[in-house]
């Protein structure tokens, strides 16, 4: 485990250095950051299609109401409350 992360060093650094710029960054830009190729699979199209689909369905337009479509209360069965 330690050498794995000595032979990723250099990219561990650059990803904070990025973080520490910008606060966050989406998965496009941490890839480019730590100067590692992303290779597209089924499964993290999947996974991140999912999380842009919770990220959209929670975000609240700038009136302050809920997307057309959404629900303003939490959802009993979500794991993570709306706040």
């Amino acid at each position: 485990m330690v050498d794995l992360l000595r032979h990723n060093r250099s990219k561990l650094d650059a990803l904070a250095a990025a973080l520490l710029e910008h606060e966050t960054l989406d998965e496009k830009d941490a890839y480019a950051a730590a100067g590692v190729p992303r290779t597209e699979t089924p499964t993290a199209d999947l996974y991140t299609t999912a999380a842009r689909s919770r990220t959209d369905h929670s975000t609240r337009t700038s009136t302050g109401t809920a997307p057309a479509g959404g629900s303003d209360r939490n959802d009993p069965t979500d794991p993570v409350p709306k706040m």
